[in-house]
C-alpha cells in the first residue's frame, strides 16, 4: 500500500495490484470541537422566590443579567445552599436541607434544566462542583472533599483531615481536563491556602501557601485551564494554574461598602462575571476583563449563588 497524498480533508491510498491500480479515497472530516468549557451564554443562579415568601427558586438569564425566567422552586424545602450545572446531561446539580433541615447536612440533588424530575442522589453534602466532561460530581462535607458519579455511585473521600484539626478543604472546582481538582483549605484562624489534588486523590500540592494574611474563596479555572481566578481579600485575583504570577483585577471598598466577590469565567476566558455591591445584602451581576478594563455593573441583583453555563439554541 503507499500513501499517495494526504490533505486535512482526505487520505488518499494506491493499492497496487496485477491487473492494475485502485486508488480508494477515505474521506476524514475532523469532529466539530466542544465549546470549550460550560459557561456561556446563560446564567443560573438562586434568589428568593417573589412569589412565595421566604423561599429560593433557581431562575436562568442571559449573561448579562437579562431576560430572567424562574425554573424551579424545591416545593418541600425552603432553601437552596449550592448549585453546578452538568451541561452533558442538561441537568442542575443542587443541595437542598435534609428533613432534618440542618444547614450542615444537605442532600445532593439533580434538576433538569426545565425544572423537572428532581432526584435525590443519596449523598449529603454541602459545596458542589461538576467535572467539565459530566461524569463526576466534587462536594464538601464536614472537613473534607468527596467525589462521586453524576449518578450519585462511587463515592471517594479525596482529602483527609480530620475534625479536631480545625482545617477545612473547601471550595473545590474541577481543571479544564477533568483529572485534578483545585480546592481552599481554610484554618482556624480564617487564613486559607490553595490547593491542588487528582481526581483519584493521589498527589496534593499547594499552589499558594498560607501566608496568614490572604483571604482566599472560590477559586475557578478557566476553561482553558491554564488560570484560576479567585476571591481574595474583598479583591477579584487570578493567577496560573500552578500558583504563580497572582494579580489584582477588581478591588472592592469596604470603606464605601462596596463588595466584590463569586468570580466566574466567561468561555472565552477573556473576561470574568462576579457579584459588585453592598455588604448589606443583594450585589449586582459584573464583568469584567482580566486586564481590568471594560468593567460593566449590570441590572441584575442576587445574593452570592450563580454559574454561567453553556445552553443549545
Amino acid at each position: 500500500v503507499t500513501l499517495v497524498n494526504l490533505t486535512a480533508d482526505n487520505l488518499k491510498f494506491n493499492l497496487k495490484l496485477k491487473d492494475g491500480t485502485i486508488e480508494i479515497t477515505c474521506n476524514c472530516t475532523p469532529n466539530e470541537e466542544e465549546p470549550v468549557g460550560e459557561q456561556g451564554t446563560k446564567i443560573l443562579f438562586v434568589q428568593y422566590d417573589n412569589e412565595k415568601e421566604h423561599y429560593h427558586s433557581i431562575y436562568i438569564a442571559d449573561s448579562d443579567g437579562s431576560n430572567v425566567k424562574k425554573i424551579f422552586t424545591p416545593e418541600q424545602y425552603q432553601f437552596i445552599y449550592n448549585l453546578a450545572y452538568a451541561s452533558k446531561e442538561s441537568k442542575i446539580v443542587l443541595t437542598l436541607p435534609n428533613e432534618v433541615g440542618n444547614k450542615d447536612d444537605n442532600n445532593i440533588y439533580t434538576v433538569s434544566l426545565t425544572g423537572e424530575n428532581l432526584q435525590n442522589l443519596g449523598i449529603t453534602g454541602e459545596e458542589v462542583a461538576v467535572s467539565r466532561d459530566g461524569k463526576y460530581i466534587a462536594y464538601t462535607r464536614g472537613n473534607n472533599i468527596y467525589t462521586c458519579t453524576i449518578t450519585g455511585k462511587e463515592e471517594k473521600k479525596l482529602t483527609n483531615y480530620s475534625a479536631t484539626e480545625d482545617l477545612w478543604a473547601i471550595s473545590p472546582t474541577w481543571s479544564a481536563d477533568s483529572k485534578s481538582i483545585v480546592y481552599v483549605t481554610s484554618f482556624e484562624d480564617e487564613s486559607t491556602a490553595l490547593n491542588i489534588i487528582n481526581a483519584d486523590g493521589t498527589n496534593p500540592k499547594v499552589l499558594i501557601a498560607n501566608n496568614g494574611e490572604e483571604y482566599i474563596y472560590d477559586p475557578q479555572i478557566s476553561p482553558d485551564g491554564k488560570y484560576i481566578c479567585y476571591d481574595s481579600d474583598n479583591s477579584i485575583a487570578i493567577c496560573d494554574i500552578d500558583g504563580k504570577n497572582e494579580k489584582t483585577i477588581i478591588k472592592g471598598d469596604s470603606g464605601k461598602d462596596i463588595y466584590t466577590e463569586s468570580p466566574k469565567w466567561m468561555p472565552d476566558c477573556k473576561s470574568i462575571l462576579f457579584l459588585y455591591g453592598s455588604g448589606k445584602g443583594e450585589a449586582n451581576l459584573a464583568k469584567i476583563n482580566i486586564d481590568g478594563t471594560g468593567f460593566i455593573k449590570y441590572d441584575l441583583k442576587m445574593w452570592g449563588i450563580f454559574c454561567p453555563i453553556s445552553v443549545k439554541k
